[in-house]
């Protein structure tokens, strides 16, 4: 079995009548840059650009723009219809410089079986005319997808640029929608204000959609910005349009001195041409965006005369330097007054503190004074008790020492003996001192009126007892009888 397929495979191989030789490439893919007589052309397009009269010539094929989904409409009316050029096979069509050198993506896109598009921000507006003169929906649409997802603040003036060029109406109303819903984002340095055209820049900043009380300051920017970029171009008219009080009703600080050289420039520039023509008359008013302009200057007539701009107001026409400045003083003056106000009412705050803070420390100082004078008083009633008491103490010790002095110690004739222990004791053991009158002699027979209360009472009234461990000592004693 296995050689009958083997044998079926070789027979095969000797029916292909195509097969590859060694070196052999792929067909190449139809295409408008092949030679035409290699892809057998049967159609050339002329395409003249307008501005240098160049003329560049395609070679291309009829079934590929007059048939599929990318087929030109106009292709295939021209091709179906006997004109002049079928005798030639040839259409020559003037187009604008930027359109003709959108040509050749057009063509890829055409002869592309999957349908790839080469574009970008500076060809897409061209590539949007050629799909709609040639009539080729599919590229229309996917031109139309690339122009929603590039269009932004950075390259909106590239679609502009190309609109105005080819006058679509519908790609400025897009733009301009773009730029007025992101105006605050376009800077005096943005490429968009150097492209446009003033009808163009008017219709944005006039634009209802733009909230002139907010974004008022910024667009005085860009009015300046642009103005000064297009200073030539500008006569008095467009000017007053621009600088109309209801799309710039607050002017920005940083951008009134530009728009006051600009007005004077533009005042003399206007005149100058009414001198060479007729009688011109000189403006001895200001004007409404120079009494804005005055206004913000004067308000921040520090920072105006910090960042000398005094040289440049000369230049201005008298009665617009003679307001500035007039306004100026005014605006300082009331400044200067309102600082004064401001000085002395916080003077007059901080003596109110410090008038409030010395009542306070007053009343504590006084408050201690009185706590201190009660506590003296105080001491005072204490120690009068005090010295009452010694006082009444000192009578009472001097009539003890009355008293005292009119006792007299029974005996007073007698010597005791000085014994304080006695060393003698029994020998049978019975108590120490059995016979008093041992140690201590008999000293009459009187008795003390009263013993004292300690001690153990001997029977001879004249001593006491103290027994310490087996001792026993005794002690005299003695009572006092009045003098008398």
């Amino acid at each position: 079995m296995a050689s009958l397929s083997s044998k079926r495979n070789s027979a095969l191989d000797i029916m292909d009548d195509f097969q590859e030789s060694d070196g052999d490439e792929s067909e190449d893919r139809l295409s408008w840059r092949l030679d035409p007589e290699e892809s057998l052309s049967d159609w050339t397009l002329l395409v003249q650009k307008q501005d240098c009269l160049s003329v560049k010539e395609y070679h291309v094929h009829k079934n590929i723009l007059a048939v599929g989904p990318c087929k030109s409409d106009y292709f295939a009316s021209l091709f179906r219809t006997q004109m002049r050029e079928a005798e030639t096979s040839t259409s020559r069509i003037e187009l604008e410089d930027v359109a003709a050198d959108a040509v050749p993506n057009m063509l890829d896109f055409m002869y592309s079986s999957q349908h790839e598009l080469h574009v970008t921000s500076e060809l897409a507006v061209s590539l949007r005319y050629l799909a709609q003169y040639f009539g080729i929906k599919l590229l229309h649409r996917r031109v139309m997808s690339f122009l929603k997802s590039d269009m932004n603040v950075t390259n909106v003036h590239l679609y502009i640029q190309s609109a105005q060029l080819f006058h679509d109406e519908k790609m400025l109303s897009v733009a301009s929608n773009l730029c007025i819903e992101n105006i605050e984002d376009f800077d005096v340095n943005s490429p968009l204000l150097q492209s446009i055209d003033p009808d163009f820049f008017y219709e944005i900043i006039s634009s209802p959609e733009v909230d002139t009380c907010s974004v008022s300051c910024h667009v005085s920017t860009l009015v300046a910005a642009y103005s000064r970029l297009h200073q030539e171009d500008l006569n008095q008219e467009i000017f007053d349009k621009l600088t109309d009080r209801r799309f710039i009703p607050l002017i920005d600080k940083e951008s009134a001195m530009s728009l006051l050289e600009l007005e004077a420039a533009t005042e003399a520039s206007t005149t100058d041409e009414a001198t060479t023509t007729s009688t011109s008359t000189t403006k001895t008013t200001t004007t409404c965006l120079q009494k804005r302009c005055i206004k913000v200057l004067a308000q921040h007539w520090k920072e105006f005369a910090d960042q000398g701009h005094l040289p440049a107001v000369r230049s201005f026409p008298p009665h617009v330097m003679g307001e500035l400045f007039e306004r100026t003083l005014v605006t300082a003056k009331n400044d200067m007054e309102h600082c004064l106000k401001s000085v002395s009412a916080q003077i007059e705050k901080h003596a109110q503190v410090m008038t409030q803070k010395l009542q306070e420390a007053a009343l504590a100082v006084e408050r201690q004074v009185e706590q201190e004078q009660h506590a003296r008083r105080r001491l005072e009633n204490e120690l009068e008790l005090m010295r009452r008491d010694v006082r009444d103490r000192d009578r009472e010790l001097a009539e003890y020492r009355r008293e005292w002095g009119r006792m007299v110690r029974v005996p007073v004739n007698h010597a005791f003996r000085d014994v304080k222990r006695c060393t003698y004791h029994h020998e049978s053991g019975s108590e120490p001192f059995d016979n008093p009158g041992h140690h201590v002699g008999q000293f009459g027979k009187s008795r003390p009126t009263a013993m004292p209360s300690i001690g153990e009472a001997s029977d001879d009234g004249y001593l006491f007892l103290q027994k310490t461990g087996n001792y026993t000592e005794r002690w005299p004693m003695f009572y006092y009888t009045d003098r008398r």
